[in-house]
């Protein structure tokens, strides 16, 4: 349904291997993200997926121009709006790699000395710090039961004529 010549699975499976390989090297980006180069690996991911998005956008948009008289041609669009926001998603990801690594450059080194600082309560207990030493005991909140009645119904009324 990616074109309009319904025994041609090529686009079909262009559509399939831009997804899957879009999910990968995203994933990819995920995992490499917390690493020293994590910016850098970013950047390039960014790079990557414009290119990789905007042809094919291209491509399928193409198609989807080609196909409109033919059936089922929100699956052609469908198609071709997600690769055109796919390639908004690798805009924005290049950008904040590229804001990234110029506000991390300014960081300094990350192993620096502090100055230590102590709190007022760092030498005391948790306990000492809430008053439960130890805790109150705790009384029942539930009411006590009602005595047992050994019939399980009232007595009867007495009759009204004795």
């Amino acid at each position: 349904m990616a074109s309009n010549d319904y025994s041609d699975t090529v686009p079909c499976n262009y559509l399939y291997a831009v997804g899957a390989l879009g999910i990968f090297v995203s994933s990819l980006t995920m995992c490499f993200a917390p690493c020293p180069g994590g910016m850098i690996a970013s950047i390039i991911s960014g790079i990557f997926h414009i290119v990789w998005w905007a042809v094919s956008g291209w491509y399928f948009t193409g198609k989807y121009n080609d196909a409109t008289s033919y059936p089922r041609s929100n699956y052609r669009h469908a198609a071709m709006a997600l690769c055109w926001t796919n390639l908004a998603f690798g805009c924005i990801q290049f950008l904040m790699a590229i804001a990234g690594t110029f506000k991390g450059r300014g960081r300094g080194d990350d192993y620096e000395e502090k100055e230590e600082k102590h709190h007022k309560h760092e030498e005391k207990s948790h306990a000492e710090m809430t008053d439960q030493n130890p805790p109150p005991p705790l009384a029942n909140p539930y009411p006590a039961p009602p005595p047992a009645n050994p019939y399980p119904y009232p007595a009867p009324p007495p009759p009204a004529n004795l």
